[in-house]
């Protein structure tokens, strides 16, 4: 129960770093790599729905 609630922190955290990393970073990775949009808005997807749940 309680390595649960760790890794859930963690997943957490994870998720607020990376989108404030996706939402600074985002538009240069598109223009760079054209093959990593479908991850980008794969991750904001699952971002959104994370927010949601909590």
């Amino acid at each position: 129960k309680m390595y649960f609630t760790l890794t859930s922190i963690l997943i957490i955290v994870l998720f607020w770093n990376s989108s404030l990393i996706l939402s600074l970073t985002s538009v240069l990775h598109v223009r760079k790599h054209p093959s990593m949009c479908p991850v980008v808005s794969y991750i904001r997807w699952t971002h959104d729905i994370t927010l949601q749940l909590l």
